[in-house]
Parts: C-alpha cells; structure tokens; sequence
C-alpha cells in the first residue's frame, strides 16, 4: 500500500486499507515516516526561511500522519484487547539544531502524543517511542561527508545503522516489553547525554 502521507485523504484512505488487509483489525502501528520536505530540497533550513506550506507539508508529515494513523487504527486494538504502538522521533525534538525548527517541533508534538495516547489508550494499547540519533538510512545517501563529520561528537563514534533500529522496534512490539508504555527510548549511540 503506497500513500502521501502529507495528504489527508491519502493518509485516511492508507488507515482503511489497512484495516481491510488485516480484517478489520491491526495489532501493530509503527509511525516511522519523517523528513524535511523543503521546496529546495535541503533537509535544513532557517525558521526566518520556512514557507507557510513548507511548514504545513513538514507538519502534515511528522505529525498530523501519525496522529491521523493512530486515530483510525488504535481503536481497533483497543476493541481487540492489545496493541502496540510504536512512534519514531527524532533528538531535535529534544534539542536545538538550527535548521531544524519545524521538523524538531513536529516530533516534539508526537513525543507528546506518546505520552497521551499511552493513558488514553491503557490498558490495551502500548504505545511508545524511539528517539532516533544520527542513522545511516538512504536519505543521507547524498551526506555522507556530513555524517563522517558527526560521528566524532557521539559517544559511540559512529552513526547507526537501520537494523539497530528495527531491533529496538521488534522489542517494543512484543511480549517481552509488556510493561513498557508511554517510554521515549533513545536510539542515539549516546549522542544526547553527550551534549
């Protein structure tokens, strides 16, 4: 299933055909889906520079999907008896980085949303977050000369990989973080305790 989850009714429309797919019901939400979407293609910019539609799209994206998402598919796991919700951050949301306002805020808001929704939805649903660091995924196929320079700053050395993050998501999911709601994990090789 594709959709523009910067689009309302693409996001709505992705909900319901998901629920079709799992027969009315979703065990697992995962809100993976992030970025910058700037018209000049830069993933950074200054908050003095930021449209009033490159902030909507950046919103739409970061934080109205997830909530739309979360809205249409946790009742289902609620009706159902259990659930697990796992949202994906970002440490901007948690610190300053110039450039980054709008994209930092959008996931300070599905911080928040963590948090509330892991009361609203107790004692079915499990929802948690991972506060991501500096990954090598393929949106920074093109910086890699930005990467190399940050690995220094975090107290791994290193940035980190997909699959360390799939891995945290894969625990948060099952039985064995059966007690673990309304969590922020950071994912990060230490970088925000570093600052």
């Amino acid at each position: 299933m594709l959709a523009d989850l910067t689009d309302t009714e693409s996001t709505n429309a992705l909900a319901r055909d998901a629920l079709a797919a799992g027969g009315g019901r979703i065990d697992i939400l995962v809100n993976n889906a992030g970025g910058a979407l700037f018209d000049d293609g830069n993933q950074f910019k200054p908050t003095t520079s930021v449209s009033a539609s490159e902030y909507e799209r950046v919103f739409a994206l970061n934080a109205r999907a997830p909530f739309l998402l979360t809205a249409a598919l946790a009742p289902t796991m609620v009706e159902g008896g259990s659930g697990a919700i796992v949202n994906i951050l970002a440490i901007s949301a948690d610190r300053g980085f110039p450039g980054v306002s709008v994209f930092g805020g959008a996931k300070a808001a599905v911080a928040s949303f963590t948090r509330t929704w892991a009361v609203e939805f107790a004692p079915a649903v499990r929802v948690n977050a991972i506060d991501l660091g500096t990954i090598d995924t393929p949106i920074h196929a093109e910086n890699q000369g930005l990467l190399a320079s940050l690995a220094p700053t975090i107290p791994a050395r290193r940035v980190g990989l997909p699959e360390e993050v799939s891995s945290v998501v894969a625990f948060l999911t099952s039985d064995a973080a059966s007690y673990v709601s309304g969590a922020v994990l950071p994912v990060d090789g230490g970088r925000l305790i570093a600052f």
